[in-house]
């Protein structure tokens, strides 16, 4: 999938935001977790949001 937009949103965040987003994709056990969390955060990035526990 292309997300636009979304490196740019993403990395116009504050900084505790985008370690706090990190975290929340590091402490998944499992790679399928990791990997969906990374989607969600992409999807979203790209139309300007958070996920809904970060907003």
């Amino acid at each position: 999938k292309s997300y636009k937009n979304a490196f740019e949103y993403f990395d116009s965040q504050s900084k505790s935001i985008k370690k706090m987003l990190l975290y929340w994709v590091a402490s998944a056990k499992r790679p399928e977790t990791r990997q969906k969390r990374i989607e969600e955060i992409a999807e979203l990035a790209s139309n300007e949001q958070k996920p809904k526990q970060f907003r």
